[in-house]
């Protein structure tokens, strides 16, 4: 009996750690994907890799401490008048 738990409990372990591993592999990729896209359409990459950050992110508070407006990034106007 003692055995069967020792190996069900192993085994759920790894199961978490695969999990978890699979999870920000995955979010990786997908950041990469959004910079590169981000990069195509002239939007400043920093922008948006401090859209994934985490609120303790130094870099991202050093950056967004620093004004730096996104002057990059198109801007999308409606012009009513023709």
């Amino acid at each position: 009996m003692k055995l069967e738990v020792i190996v069900a409990t192993v085994i759920c372990f790894i199961s978490v750690i695969g999990s978890v591993s699979y999870f920000h592999i995955k979010e990786q990729e997908n950041i990469s994907k959004s910079m590169a896209l981000a990069m195509e359409k002239g939007i400043d990459p920093m922008a948006v890799r401090c859209s994934y950050a985490k609120t303790e992110d130094l870099v991202c508070v050093a950056y967004a401490a620093s004004g730096k407006k996104a002057e990059s990034a198109p801007s999308m106007r409606l012009d009513t008048k023709k």
